[in-house]
């Protein structure tokens, strides 16, 4: 190496930041020439200057070693298959040096060995010290991980062909001893950059669609694709007939118009639903007040028919051909799905042509007379538009015209299969998005759902709400806790059961009687302690943490270890101060003594000081959930009786040693404990249940639901 070659290289490698660039203070990196290593050493943002960049025929423009710093653990978000729906979804990796990442092999219930388009990491450091490190998604470049033999790599690629002259963002990296507050950081970081500013949003500042507020069912897992006209008008009358309060209903796939798995309309096979779909919404009433609709984001699975009846877009739409497959680190098939043909029809690369494509797809979805509109297989869009212009570009105008022309027409959108980052830097105003592999009865899918769903939530949380996917009632094996990790996501709320054999035990502790779902103030994620040890394999149990009303928190304890039949654990302070952790609104953690906190335990119907921390044994797949809640002058109101997320069913407007003043979201039956008091009501009477726990049965209730409760 001549020694301009290694200067240049050395003042690459070891990172010298530059002036401020953004208003609060983020350090900014910027680079003149492509660097050979990447230092995550500091907090900020890495940028590289305006040139031109020409893709490689796999359409990668260059790649950067990554240096990462000295760490005791990590974690690694990789797409968890090569190639089946472009990989999604995100799959965390736990690591304690960087040779375990290159000596990776899947162990079940993880499927296979691609550790490709990784899309956030996060190392631990001795200090204990939290790094979080984002590949950034620019409107024309996309920079994700790769994990190869010799080393731990960012790619940057537009996978199209053409060259590009820009400035590209590359990453950005954040710092802090509370896990949440640095991936919130690093979230606030990466939104500053002026490529990237409003094409993400804070989970806050979205509108979260009314319908998924309340319970719902979908006809996916139950009928697939065989779904018509009259199975579904039954199955609907059969919900509006249930005691259960439905409220909503998605019609998935299997309806569409199509030809060998190409669009040849947004409407109806006619053959299944010969009056169209409206003469389904026209049964929307009081009970079933909103329904929903399954789309393709490609058109169907295959894109758009090349004779296609949609004579409005006919100079929107263009024929892409496809690369043959291509091997890629060892790893085959990673760019195209077995089933994809050599040769797609997709919306042209451009905004005009996106949004006229969407907004036939939207616009269709309203005049049918749905509210709720389950985008699918949003991953797959840069395989389809692989080998054009650009494939980030038409991932970026077909992702930006599909939320414009949502909120245009106030649909309500659910994205699936959409977690690649190529698609969520673009998910500028829906707030929901899937977290896992579709729901199954079987152990090891309902091991991997739970694992990719909370850990999906500890990295996206602060953009979305997490749909955990439909579920059975009926498999009574795992319907009570498929029905507290849903309550604990705080996400959708959804079945998919034949309606004839919906079970309700599990359900009405997650809602109202109008069907209204008991929410979490932000999504579950994995406890502190938790976040960089493998739930499989670690000998603990997988602790899931939410904040509710009233400063409580929900932990939800599994043993999820394979082939561990039990384990011992502990229920620790860290696991109610770290609750706050994804609440955006709160800076610091919530503070309290044990002495200050009472523990409720839903399951086993006991309550007890905070005192030391608590131990439990869990079997395979059982569960514990708890409620951990402040003791104020003597009093701890967990909340409705029965219910999971019982310290969200309540307001507390007023307590002293003498009285405890609440307003309840529903009439009801309560839950509370006061030390060396007995409470007394003119409205409850109360049944003494052991160690100051006391139940409250609703005799009169009041018009305002307020009730004041005094010591005797």
């Amino acid at each position: 190496m001549n020694i301009t070659k290694y200067i240049t290289l050395l003042f690459l490698t070891v990172i010298t930041f530059g002036a401020c660039a953004y208003p609060n203070q983020t350090d900014e990196t910027r680079l003149d020439q492509i660097p050979g290593t990447l230092s995550l050493d500091h907090d900020g943002i890495v940028i590289l200057s305006k040139q031109k960049f020409t893709p490689d025929k796999d359409g990668v423009l260059f790649e950067s070693k990554i240096k990462l710093p000295d760490f005791d653990e990590g974690i690694y978000y990789r797409p968890y298959s090569a190639f089946l729906a472009s990989g999604n979804r995100m799959e965390p990796i736990f690591f304690h040096k960087e040779e375990d990442l290159f000596a990776y092999k899947p162990e079940l219930p993880r499927e296979d060995n691609n550790l490709m388009f990784g899309s956030f990491m996060m190392v631990k450091n001795a200090k204990k010290e939290f790094i979080a490190v984002l590949p950034l998604v620019s409107t024309t470049v996309a920079n994700t991980f790769s994990v190869k033999k010799d080393g731990l790599y960012l790619t940057a690629a537009t996978y199209g062909t053409a060259t590009e002259d820009v400035s590209i963002p590359l990453m950005a990296i954040a710092k802090n001893k509370n896990p949440y507050k640095a991936i919130k950081k690093v979230w606030d970081i990466a939104m500053q950059h002026p490529d990237i500013k409003g094409r993400i949003q804070w989970r806050d500042k979205k509108e979260y669609p009314e319908n998924f507020k309340y319970l719902g069912w979908c006809s996916w897992e139950h009928f697939k694709t065989k779904i018509h006209e009259k199975n579904m008008t039954d199955a609907i009358n059969d919900l509006k007939q249930s005691k259960l309060p439905f409220r909503w209903v998605m019609i998935d796939d299997g309806y569409l118009d199509h030809e060998s798995l190409k669009l040849t309309t947004f409407d109806t096979d006619k053959t299944k639903f010969p009056n169209g779909l409206s003469a389904i919404t026209q049964m929307k009433d009081e009970k079933i007040k909103w329904m929903g609709v399954w789309r393709n984001f490609q058109g169907y699975m295959d894109g758009i028919h090349p004779k296609h009846e949609m004579y409005n877009l006919k100079n929107h739409i263009t024929a892409v051909k496809q690369k043959p497959y291509v091997p890629y680190n060892g790893i085959k098939n990673v760019f195209i799905r077995k089933r994809l043909p050599g040769t797609v029809w997709m919306p042209k690369i451009s905004r005009e042509s996106s949004n006229a494509f969407y907004e036939e797809m939207v616009s269709k979805t309203k005049k049918d007379g749905f509210d709720i509109l389950k985008v699918d297989f949003q991953s797959d869009n840069f395989l389809f538009n692989r080998g054009t212009s650009n494939a980030i570009k038409g991932v970026y105008y077909n992702n930006s015209a599909l939320e414009f022309s949502c909120k245009k027409h106030n649909i309500g959108l659910l994205n699936c299969i959409a977690m690649h980052s190529f698609n969520v830097f673009n998910q500028t105003n829906s707030c929901l998005i899937r977290g896992s592999v579709d729901y199954k009865r079987t152990d090891t899918r309902i091991d991997k759902e739970l694992v990719q769903n909370f850990y999906n939530a500890f990295w996206m949380g602060h953009l979305h709400w997490i749909d955990q996917d439909m579920f059975h009632t009926s498999h009574l094996p795992s319907a009570q806790l498929m029905s507290m990790s849903r309550a604990v996501a705080g996400g959708p709320v959804y079945l998919s059961d034949e309606t004839s054999k919906i079970n309700g035990k599990y359900l009405t502790p997650m809602m109202y009687k109008d069907g209204k779902l008991i929410r979490t103030l932000a999504p579950g994620v994995p406890s502190v302690n938790n976040i960089t040890s493998d739930p499989y394999k670690d000998n603990k149990s997988y602790k899931i943490i939410a904040p509710l009303k009233n400063n409580s928190a929900a932990v939800l304890a599994m043993n999820l270890n394979r082939g561990l039949e039990f384990v011992k654990d502990q229920l620790v302070t860290d696991d109610y101060t770290f609750a706050s952790g994804m609440l955006q609104n709160e800076e610091k953690p919530w503070t309290a003594t044990k002495k200050n906190l009472l523990v409720y335990d839903f399951i086993n119907r006991k309550a007890w000081e905070f005192t030391d921390e608590h131990s439990y044994t869990l079997r395979l797949r059982e569960k514990l959930l708890f409620q951990i809640s402040p003791i104020h002058d003597g009093w701890a109101v967990i909340g409705r009786d029965q219910k999971y997320m019982a310290a969200s069913t309540y307001t507390l407007e007023k307590v002293s040693k003498k009285e405890v003043v609440i307003s309840l979201e529903e009439n009801g039956d309560i839950l509370l404990w006061c030390k060396k008091k007995k409470p007394s009501s003119t409205h409850f009477s109360f049944e003494n249940m052991g160690n100051g726990l006391w139940k409250g049965t609703l005799k009169t209730p009041t018009k305002d639901q307020r009730y004041a409760i005094t010591a005797s």
